[in-house]
């Protein structure tokens, strides 16, 4: 049960991510996307979010944090983008230009959301790097 609740408290978050950046004209490209090779060389997982930042034409693909607070570890949603994921995810975004054939300029984003009560917060972490 706890698992299931931890999977719908991220689609709240990619939901709520994904409303923060419509509201800011980005053009959403694609939500949980997944290679059409699931298995290629081992990586397994999906893109929270792959959208274009309306100031610079960038793709971004976005990796959507959320965590209900209090939490009992005390870490924001932000702490728990880790190495691990940030390498998974720049694989999944290299897959993701090899399969649409895109060549443009691409950054990483990480979009953390905090909930408390029925309210929300929102940092935009621009241009990761890790």
């Amino acid at each position: 049960m706890q698992e299931e609740s931890s999977q719908q408290l991220g689609k709240i978050g990619e939901a709520i991510a994904q409303k923060y950046l419509q509201d800011k004209h980005w053009e959403l490209i694609a939500r949980n996307w997944k290679p059409v090779k699931r298995k290629i060389r081992g990586v397994r997982g999906e893109i929270d979010i792959v959208a274009r930042d309306p100031l610079n034409s960038q793709i971004v693909f976005i990796e959507v944090k959320t965590l209900k607070q209090p939490n009992l570890d005390d870490l924001k949603p932000e702490d728990h983008f880790t190495n691990k994921k940030f390498s998974k995810l720049k694989t999944l975004a290299q897959l993701f230009l090899i399969e649409h054939r895109i060549k443009n300029e691409h950054r990483i984003d990480l979009i953390a959301v905090n909930m408390f009560k029925g309210k929300h917060n929102i940092a935009h972490y621009q241009g990761i790097i890790l």
